[in-house]
């Protein structure tokens, strides 16, 4: 028996089963030669050769029409087939469907009972997490707190006891309550170093202050002391340029006196003697002329 016909055609594959139906093979060697026969027609220069040319496309008209009508033949055949086969599908596939739908409506209360298991084991892990994640967020909502805050958070998670509500989550609880406790301890330490550093500022600051007044206070008394001191060094001053002005202007009005008698009397015989001697004084102590500027000068007592 020949292999190549004793294969099913519907089994080969597509390219195959079309070259199959249209005798490809065959077909493509006459094609081939065909269009080979007209090949030295390159131009038209007389009736014959019109005739010619046209009997040549002619010749390949009918191959290609041809060819048409069967590749239309061979798919209504495929059609025709294609419907066959969806028949015999459904008619096969009736005789199955009832115990497929069956098994898969076992099949599918089964697998909502699984899924309603699971989701239920996962709500309960989540909640059981959820309770754990919760330690490390409120050991982190103290960040910032006062101290005594933070120590009555710290109390509260010491009394925490990790049961048997953890589960299989047990070690994981307790591993992150003692992460807690211990984030909490180190939390309300740095707060009651910062308190303690913040308290013993505010009273650095106090002291300076109280110190500071009490300078601005020293410093007023002093300035006024000071001032009351300038003030009656400047009024003992004052009293001495007064006595003392008050002793030059009587020298003044002395030398003055002295200067009237000499300018009056020193040319009268009776008094020459004793205006000699008044000239004698005038002139040794200071001249007339500066005698009389310095008069211009006195100040009144």
């Amino acid at each position: 028996m020949n292999t190549e016909t004793a294969v099913n055609p519907a089994l080969l594959p597509v390219v195959q089963r079309v070259k199959l139906a249209l005798n490809s093979e065959r077909l493509e060697a006459e094609f081939r030669a065909l269009a080979a026969e007209s090949a030295e027609i390159v131009a038209i220069t007389n009736e014959a050769g019109y005739q010619q040319a046209h009997a040549a496309r002619m010749r390949l008209v009918k191959a290609r029409t041809t060819t048409a009508k069967n590749r239309l033949l061979a798919a209504d055949d495929a059609a025709s087939y294609t419907k066959g086969l969806i028949v015999e599908e459904k008619r096969l596939l009736a005789l199955i469907a009832p115990e497929e739908a069956r098994l898969q409506a076992l099949q599918g209360a089964e697998d909502a009972k699984r899924e309603a298991k699971i989701k239920s084991e996962i709500e309960r892990a989540e909640q059981i997490q959820a309770h754990i994640r919760g330690y490390a967020e409120g050991a982190l909502a103290m960040a910032g707190k006062p101290a005594a805050e933070i120590a009555g958070a710290l109390e509260a998670m010491r009394k925490i006891f990790v049961g048997e509500w953890a589960m299989e989550f047990k070690a994981q609880a307790q591993e992150a309550r003692d992460k807690a406790i211990a984030a909490l301890e180190q939390l309300h330490a740095g707060a009651v170093a910062q308190e303690t550093a913040k308290v013993r500022a505010e009273q650095e600051v106090e002291a300076r202050k109280i110190e500071a007044d009490r300078r601005a206070v020293e410093d007023a008394a002093r300035k006024q002391r000071e001032a009351t001191e300038e003030r009656e060094r400047a009024a003992r001053a004052e009293q001495a340029e007064r006595k003392a002005q008050r002793k030059r202007n009587e020298i003044l009005d002395g030398r003055a006196m002295l200067e009237t008698f000499f300018a009056r009397f020193h040319m009268v015989p009776e008094f020459g003697e004793v205006a000699s001697a008044i000239g004698i004084y005038l002139t040794n102590t200071q001249t007339t002329s500066k005698a009389k500027r310095v008069a211009a000068q006195k100040v009144p007592a």
